[in-house]
């Protein structure tokens, strides 16, 4: 008898579809990533870049634009990850820390499997970066108000003077490590797009990724709708990134319009002073130029002899006797409202008191001042 075939043979059969089942989940995609946390990841490396580049004062109102969509971004990703679809939710992919370690280890060894969303190493760099860039944001915002009376902040801020300084390099050190995060996150991309043999980066672009086998429990692909969306993670992945289009479009545009168009007269002025090369501002430099005492043509003058040195009282011109309503705004609302109005003011007074025109330094620290009183 002639021995049977290998095509025949159960057992070789049976190897030849385990390889072809093999290959099969090999090339087996599954929807990882939905519309939203693409959008939401690349518009993210869009601003950071965008603010790095742009943190001289000379670009001052972009570096804030990109500061407020930085912002925003971080709140969105927040409340998707709690609400969001299943490989969004920070329930999800958070793990306890030692896992991360031991996932870097093994990644180190070139061991291990990839994980079908975030790996435990990079949930715990997702969780950083978001903080790091929350509190880069906000002393940003802080330091805005403190030290040039602008921003969201400008008008709650106090004039801080030296720590409003500290401020500012609390912000730069926040910045230089959020920078710092984000050079190790491309470096564990690529080491475990390596390893595992994977295209992260396409990934995130196209929301699909190659894998092996479809882990027990993942949610059905084909799910469609937004209440199913919701439930099973997936299909809401398209109404929500279209939202948060939406969303990041009036966003983008109420913080453009909240930096070009200023919130008021002093803001117009403080923002052409810049234009001029001053900045930044300082409301106790604003002070010392306030009360001190000048000399000119002989005689001693100062801005207290007409205004007083409490600017919330009625002063009186030294020449004519005539009264004057008091200089602090807020005693005397429509005070600093003009910009018309506030550059005569400069140019009688700084003429006057000090013999000479105010320089636009010197113009942006009393007006910082004044914003004080």
């Amino acid at each position: 008898m002639h021995a049977p075939r290998q095509a025949d043979n159960p057992r070789t059969m049976a190897l030849d579809s385990t390889a072809l089942d093999s290959t099969a989940a090999e090339s087996a995609s599954i929807r990882v990533w939905d519309p939203l946390i693409r959008v939401f990841h690349w518009t993210l490396v869009i601003a950071f870049s965008l603010a790095w580049l742009t943190s001289e004062d000379r670009a001052a109102d972009f570096h804030a634009i990109a500061g407020y969509v930085i912002l925003g971004l971080v709140a969105l990703r927040l409340a998707w990850g709690v609400i969001g679809t299943h490989h969004a939710r920070f329930v999800s992919f958070v793990r306890h820390p030692r896992e991360g370690v031991r996932y870097l280890v093994d990644l180190y060894h070139r061991r291990g499997h990839p994980c079908v969303g975030h790996n435990p190493a990079a949930a715990w760099m997702v969780v950083t970066l978001l903080a790091s860039l929350t509190l880069t944001g906000v002393t940003g915002l802080m330091a805005y108000g403190a030290k040039e009376g602008l921003g969201p902040m400008g008008a709650v801020m106090p004039p801080w003077g030296e720590a409003a300084d500290l401020l500012g390099d609390m912000h730069g050190v926040l910045a230089g490590f959020t920078l710092f995060l984000v050079g190790l996150h491309v470096a564990g991309v690529m080491a475990s797009s390596l390893v595992h043999r994977e295209n992260l980066v396409r990934a995130m672009i196209t929301g699909q990724k190659k894998v092996r086998e479809v882990p027990t429990g993942e949610p059905d692909p084909g799910a469609s709708g937004p209440a199913q969306g919701m439930r099973l993670g997936l299909g809401s992945g398209w109404v929500a990134g279209v939202a948060m289009a939406v969303l990041l479009g009036a966003f983008l545009a109420a913080a453009g319009a909240a930096v070009a168009a200023p919130a008021s007269a002093v803001n117009d002025r403080l923002t052409e002073y810049r234009g001029k090369g001053a900045g930044p501002f300082s409301a106790d430099a604003g002070r010392k130029l306030f009360e001190a005492t000048y000399t000119v043509e002989g005689e001693k003058r100062n801005c207290a002899a007409c205004h007083t040195t409490d600017l919330k009282k009625k002063g009186k011109h030294q020449e004519t006797g005539k009264p004057i309503d008091p200089l602090a705004p807020s005693v005397t609302t429509d005070r600093l409202t003009d910009s018309a109005k506030i550059e005569k003011w400069f140019l009688r007074n700084c003429k006057w008191t000090i013999g000479r025109p105010c320089t636009p330094q010197e113009k942006g620290d009393v007006l910082m001042f004044l914003q004080t009183q």
